[in-house]
């Protein structure tokens, strides 16, 4: 449910920034390059990405003393650092924005949904 939800999100995120912001987004095209991607491109990669948060969170769960705690940081850490990676590239700024505002969301959605499905599921197993 999460990587559909993450897919959604990107989806949506894309349509918004090229629709109503008129910025296109850029995904890797090969070698360091940057291309204008599709919104499909997006999609995949954040449900790809969502799929494995809910592993990591899966393992936390069974190693971790607070698995929360751990997910919570491990999420915001990688969200902080694919928003800031668009603008390491050469790419023209409304490019590096709208690149920055997909993952922002998707990274926001991911870490909301995973943490609340945690919380509920270590509550429910005594921990």
């Amino acid at each position: 449910m999460t990587a559909g939800v993450a897919g959604l999100t990107a989806m949506v995120a894309v349509v918004l920034a090229r629709g109503v912001f008129g910025v296109s987004v850029f995904g890797p095209a090969g070698e360091g390059v940057q291309q204008d991607t599709s919104a499909t491109v997006p999609a995949v990669t954040a449900a790809g990405a969502a799929l494995g948060a809910t592993g990591a969170l899966h393992v936390l769960a069974l190693l971790s003393r607070r698995p929360c705690r751990v997910f919570s940081w491990l999420v915001t850490s990688a969200t902080v650092a694919l928003v800031l990676l668009p603008f390491t590239t050469d790419a023209a700024t409304g490019e590096k924005v709208g690149a920055a505002a997909v993952r922002l969301a998707v990274g926001v959605t991911v870490g909301a949904m995973l943490s609340a499905v945690g919380r509920g599921a270590l509550r429910r197993g005594g921990r």
